[in-house]
């Protein structure tokens, strides 16, 4: 087995008698320095031009050639040292190799999440709009929204649908269809008042069958009118609101706010006086006429059986 440098430099170092202080005074090396030399430590050293000094120092002080220790070193020592940083280097420029290999799938990966969830995120909002119940409103006789349900006095003898809808939507009445404008909106014909409960059920269909409905039922209130004397029908609130004040045969008998469906009953004999700050929100139906507030106030006379408007 061949013999290191430390082995051969501490085999010498004991022939020659010399202790390792006596070394480390005279050539000026610390006592631990000798010691790694001798056991082949380098890794005390800063470089290897330090190692290969202090070996070249240390065999020719002990009468060796100090030519010859700084090729083992080289031969050896520097040359191991080499093959481990290559391999080091080689393992690293793998391992980065791996890493980026790694990144570049998991973007890849990232990437097509992203996309299936922009996809997915607008397959959606397609579904859902597709899907979603179509508008439908009621502006005449009464304003209501889809899904309501109601009911409410009625006082003429003929009433005419008016509503609105979204695009693409079928509108029927009572399971008859009605056309629809360029402008979504729908009108029907007139239809006859004559049982005291008149049912209308106005659906609008999407083209994918989604059904928007309104129930409407119109109470009849107009038969006992034409068998009265005197002035008799009711004032009916059609939308929203309205500060309504009612003097009847000279006595005021409503003076409040009423709201949509209310509906305000006249009876009196000789004549009506009727206010309101929101007229367009009623309808006045007297002895089985329609009257309309065009003036701040309305003020209705029975002359010879027969209502006129007084001025």
């Amino acid at each position: 087995m061949n013999k290191t440098i430390g082995d051969r430099l501490k085999e010498k170092r004991l022939k020659l008698g010399y202790s390792i202080e006596k070394v480390s005074n005279e050539l000026k090396i610390r006592p631990e320095f000798i010691k790694a030399l001798e056991s082949d430590n380098y890794s005390v050293f800063s470089s290897d031009l330090y190692a290969k000094g202090f070996i070249k120092n240390y065999s020719k002080y002990l009468e060796l050639d100090p030519e010859n220790f700084s090729a083992v070193y080289r031969r050896d020592i520097q040359s191991n040292k080499l093959q481990v940083k290559k391999f080091n280097n080689t393992n690293s420029t793998e391992n980065v190799k791996k890493t980026f290999s790694f990144s570049r799938r998991n973007f890849k990966f990232v990437l097509l999440f992203c996309f299936i969830l922009v996809v997915g995120v607008i397959v959606l909002s397609i579904l859902n709009k597709t899907f979603e119940p179509p508008v439908l409103e009621l502006t005449s006789p009464v304003t209501l929204s889809a899904g309501t349900t109601t009911s409410s006095d009625y006082y003429d003898k003929t009433v005419r649908l008016i509503g609105l809808t979204s695009t693409n939507t079928v509108i029927k009445v009572n399971g008859v269809v009605l056309p629809t404008k360029t402008d979504n909106t729908f009108e029907s014909e007139l239809y006859a008042v004559t049982q005291e409960s008149n049912k209308f059920v106005i659906e609008a269909i999407s083209n994918v069958n989604v059904i928007s409905r309104i129930d409407l039922t119109l109470n009849k209130r107009n038969s006992f009118i034409e068998e009265s004397q005197g002035i008799t029908g009711a004032i009916q609130i059609i939308k929203d609101n309205s500060l309504i004040k009612v003097i009847v045969d000279d006595k005021e008998v409503v003076n409040g706010i009423y709201f949509e469906n209310d509906s305000i009953p006249i009876i009196g004999e000789t004549n009506v006086s009727i206010q309101a700050d929101k007229p367009d929100n009623i309808k006045i139906v007297l002895n089985g006429e329609e009257f309309k507030i065009t003036e701040q106030i309305l003020k209705i006379g029975l002359t010879n059986g027969r209502l006129i408007e007084v001025n």
